[in-house]
């Protein structure tokens, strides 16, 4: 089986984004991958899915219970 490789143009955001709009701008994104649920909108810094949604064009928001720390 072949090894994986990602995408060369793949971009990972680990930090609050304070204008999603000008963040999917900037890194000229033709979809988010939105991890977070809900309740990340209500807290300090966070984001709501409707933000992301406004600001890409194709999205989708996968919540998961569970912290995977290897593959």
């Amino acid at each position: 089986m072949a090894e994986f490789e990602r995408p060369r143009d793949l971009i990972n955001n680990r930090g609050l984004i304070a204008d999603p709009e000008a963040f999917a701008r900037d890194a000229r994104a033709a979809s988010w991958l939105y991890l977070c649920g809900e309740e990340f909108a209500s807290m300090e810094g966070g984001m709501s899915y409707a933000s992301v949604q406004a600001a890409a064009g194709e999205s989708e928001n996968i919540v998961s219970d569970r912290l995977v720390t290897s593959i």
